[in-house]
């Protein structure tokens, strides 16, 4: 759970990229901190209220190989509705290798349509 929350959650979170942790304690800290705070109310009010809703919708901004791991992560937490990823890529700096974004974008689309044909 740590890799996927250092790869996706907290190298794309606004207030949380600037805390990434390098240990335990920083975790800790972090989910101990508002943002966590809010971050973990939001995912237990999402479960509690899953009967009011028809899908989960996200947008994933992260490293192709954690994407699987991320959608499972949310089914064991209990989320039991329909994921539906409007949004998918990966944040890239200014200058970036087009090829390899590329590469991943479809890395990324074949892993979800073999979810959707699954």
């Amino acid at each position: 759970m740590l890799y996927l929350l250092l790869k996706n959650f907290f190298s794309q979170s606004e207030s949380l990229v600037s805390k990434t942790p390098q240990n335990f304690s920083d975790l800790e800290n972090i989910f101990n901190s508002s943002d966590g705070q809010r971050t973990i109310n939001w995912l237990r009010m999402l479960k509690k209220q899953q009967s009011s809703i028809y899908a989960i919708q996200i947008h994933f901004y992260g490293d192709w190989d954690t994407l699987q791991k991320t959608l499972m992560w949310l089914k064991n937490q209990g989320i039991n509705k329909p994921i539906e990823i409007w949004e998918i890529a990966k944040h890239y700096p200014k200058n970036f290798d087009e090829n390899i974004y590329a590469e991943e974008t479809a890395k990324l689309l074949i892993i979800l349509l073999a979810r959707v044909l699954n």
